[in-house]
Parts: structure tokens; sequence; C-alpha cells
């Protein structure tokens, strides 16, 4: 293993935030380890316990508003033309995370390392 390699493997195993965002490399290891032992699918639906989403199309956006992630936040307004409902949230047995979080901020990490490589390797 390079020297390069060992950090790139501390970071996730420590949970590091990348640089200018607040993704955490952390993810790639439940990720892996999610899917080479097939542990993707088993979800866990929370009920109306004040972790469900609000669903909100307001015409031109559709918005998911996860309520247990509002920090400081009493109430959302949302556009009077908007159409608005309440759902449940649904979790991945294995790491008890949010699975539209946990997809997305795994996306847009694995997007970002790839962009690193591509403009590190192939000028």
């Amino acid at each position: 293993m390079s020297k390069n390699e060992g950090i790139r493997e501390a970071r996730a195993e420590n949970k590091e935030i990348r640089q200018g965002t607040l993704l955490n490399y952390g993810l790639l290891i439940d990720l892996a380890e999610m899917v080479n032992q097939k542990k993707h699918d088993k979800l866990l639906k929370v009920g109306q316990s004040g972790t469900d989403n609000i669903f909100a199309d307001t015409g031109g956006a559709k918005i998911i508003i996860p309520v247990a992630e509002q920090k400081g936040i009493s109430y959302i307004k949302l556009p009077e033309n908007s159409k608005h409902t309440r759902g449940d949230q649904y979790v991945f047995e294995y790491n008890k995370q949010d699975v539209m979080k946990f997809c997305m901020q795994s996306k847009n990490l694995a997007r970002l390392i790839m962009a690193d490589i591509y403009a590190k390797y192939l000028k």
C-alpha cells in the first residue's frame, strides 16, 4: 500500500469530512460493505415520529425536506400554490441511515473523488 492509499483509507476510517463539503468519507466504507455483503436490500420504515419527510411540489421544483434534520427552524413555509404532504422516512437496516440522504451523499462524494482522480491522472 502506498502512502497516499494509507492516507485515503485513514480518512474513511476516521470519518473525516471532505474539505469544503458536509460529506463524510466514512460513507465509502458503509457503501462498500453494504454492496459487498448484500446488506443494501433491507429497508426500515420510520413512521410519524418526527422523522418523517415533507414532500412539496411547487410547480417549478419538487422538494423533500427531512423533518428530523431541521435545526433551529420552527416552521417551514411553502408557496401557497404548492401541493405538500407528509410521508414516512425509510432507513437502511444495516446502518440506520436515511435512504435518500445516504444515496445522495454517496453519489456526490463518489463524483468528487472521481473528479480528483481524473484531474490528477488524466491531464
